[in-house]
């Protein structure tokens, strides 16, 4: 072997085992991983926030890992490659402004290229597998350790019922479902012996309790939106850049740091950029995941309580359902085939119909046990009803079939036992 031939393979090796983008390194504060299915018509939103996490890139104690999956047909851009990729997410000094890049996806979306180096092709993946996020996180913990983790996923999201996700190489679109999603969690936090500080949903339709109960074993914090997402998605630049200015945050700030840049780039940035006010209606929330046992409690004792005082609730319930805060459709029967809504918006209602003070007793308990768990939540004008955490709540037993939920939710999410009770309670009384 020459010289030169040597020099190149150690050369090639060191490149991939040492120093900011290499596959080994120390312990850092952070590492995020970026689960980010856009094998689908999101991949150009997918390349644009890949450009806003360059504008901040990674640091020492900052690790950003992004592994991107691409679809046929939607972009053409950084090359038009359509396999799974994964990036060790480096700042660009050559980067846009915002501004710019919000310009540059309308006028130029083609154009758009990564900065980072590839650090792995994958070849094409399934996203809808649980195995394959099993593999990237595992991948990225063994490589990247660090004291605190994070999983963001990003793609489409459509409550439990949807699942999270949609890859169009398959023939069914896979996505992952709740039980996926927790068989996988369970994988990863059991091989990396710890929680996840935070995992967060950039998603519709994720902020759900539904979705915070699953996470509660394995995560500390999360967040999610309980309306859909602009195709934007979360404003990633100051998130990351303030990560690494104070890699001492912990989850709640993370999460702090996202939904106060998500309202900020929709409410004042876009606005700005356009000229003219956001058109969508948009939110998102924290929510503290170690107070989770106390929200379960609540709906537990809520539950026996609508059982026991049928007479004092079950007359106001239909009432209250039919005037919540609904997400997911621009109707009621637009949305019924997710059938979310806004769980403290439908207390609310409850205390304000039933003029039995045991009623807004049981119903206060319930909003006191969410509020306790929702460190931060914030939401457009249009959504004054939307308060951090949206659930499962068909206006009646037919909507709840559609697509055999009812059946679904039973066996697919045993955990939410004590408000399905409610809902079987609140359907038999109405027929």
């Amino acid at each position: 072997m020459g010289r030169l031939a040597f020099l190149v393979i150690f050369f090639t090796l060191l490149f991939f085992t040492t120093g900011s983008i290499g596959l080994t390194q120390d312990t850092s504060s952070w590492t995020i991983l970026v689960y980010m299915e856009a094998d689908n018509n999101l991949e150009g939103d997918a390349i644009a926030d890949m450009l806003e996490m360059e504008m901040a890139g990674s640091s020492d104690n900052v690790n950003i890992l992004v592994q991107i999956d691409r679809a046929t047909g939607y972009s053409q851009a950084d090359g038009d490659w359509t396999d799974a990729r994964r990036y060790y997410v480096q700042r660009n000094p050559n980067a846009k402004t915002i501004e710019d890049l919000v310009a540059q996806k309308r006028d130029e979306p083609d154009s758009l290229t990564i900065y980072s180096p590839v650090l792995e092709e994958l070849g094409e993946t399934n996203n809808g597998d649980p195995q394959t996020l099993i593999d990237f996180a595992l991948w990225g913990a063994n490589n990247y350790p660090a004291d605190k983790y994070a999983l963001i996923m990003w793609n489409h999201g459509g409550t439990w019922v949807a699942g999270f996700g949609g890859d169009e190489s398959t023939p069914e679109k896979d996505a992952l479902t709740m039980p996926e999603i927790d068989s996988a969690l369970d994988t990863i936090t059991t091989s990396i012996g710890q929680k996840f500080e935070f995992i967060g949903f950039d998603a519709c339709l994720m902020g759900q309790l539904e979705t915070f109960t699953l996470l509660a074993p394995y995560a500390h914090y999360a967040s999610g939106a309980e309306e859909l997402e602009p195709a934007f998605g979360w404003y990633y630049t100051p998130v990351i850049e303030q990560l690494i200015s104070d890699p001492a945050m912990n989850g709640a700030d993370l999460g702090t740091a996202i939904v106060e840049n998500y309202m900020a780039f929709y409410g004042e940035i876009m606005p700005e950029i356009t000229g003219r006010p956001f058109w969508m209606e948009y939110d998102h929330s924290v929510v503290d995941l170690q107070n989770m046992a106390e929200v379960e409690s609540s709906i537990i004792a809520f539950t026996d309580f609508a059982q026991a005082n049928a007479d004092a609730i079950l007359p106001v319930t239909s009432d209250a359902r039919n005037n919540v805060q609904f997400f997911g459709g621009s109707t009621p029967d637009a949305s019924d085939p997710l059938s979310s809504v806004d769980i403290i918006h439908f207390m609310e209602l409850l205390q304000s119909l039933s003029e039995d003070d045991s009623v807004d007793g049981a119903a206060q308990n319930v909003i006191d046990a969410i509020n306790n768990l929702i460190v931060t939540s914030a939401a457009s004008e249009g959504l004054a009803n939307a308060n951090g955490m949206a659930v499962f709540f068909p206006r009646n037993a037919s909507k709840a079939s559609i697509h055999d939920n009812d059946v679904r939710y039973s066996s697919e999410l045993d955990y939410m036992q004590g408000w399905n009770t409610f809902l079987e309670s609140f359907f038999d009384s109405a027929k």
